[in-house]
């Protein structure tokens, strides 16, 4: 099976269906990788940007742009990413408290550990499972 990684604009022409040229070309691709023909290879980096466009350009809320994730990551030929660590970042942005690349970092701290992470930004604090401490404090 051909494998290829997949950009973000691929995902937001499938996801937002808003370009008439495009977005067919972006379902055809997703629906080839369900059907096994190819395996799209996704990124933490390109889905972070995914959310940022989706969130910041058009204006979609985290409880639609989850949803439209869980669904771009439980596709039939998506591969590549730390299935387990994308579905916890992806619960905790919904839930509202950070955005989604700190998301991701306390969500890989929850899943692969170690559950310490030296940051100023307090909303660390209402991820349970995390602790956050401040550069100066030793791990305890």
């Amino acid at each position: 099976m051909a494998q290829a990684y997949i950009d973000t604009n691929v995902l937001i022409r499938f996801l937002t269906a808003d370009e008439p040229q495009h977005s067919p070309a972006a379902a055809a691709l997703l629906a080839e990788a369900a059907s096994g023909s190819v395996q799209l290879i996704l990124t933490e980096t390109t889905l972070a940007e995914v959310v940022w466009v989706l969130q910041r350009v058009y204006g979609r809320s985290r409880q639609q742009i989850a949803e439209a994730l869980r669904g771009v990551i439980a596709s039939d030929g998506i591969g590549g990413l730390d299935m387990e660590t994308c579905v916890a970042a992806i619960d905790i942005y919904s839930r509202g408290s950070l955005d989604f690349t700190d998301s991701l970092l306390a969500a890989r701290a929850l899943v692969r550990g170690p559950k310490v992470i030296f940051s100023f930004d307090r909303d660390f604090d209402r991820v349970l499972g995390v602790k956050r401490l401040e550069p100066g404090r030793p791990i305890p």
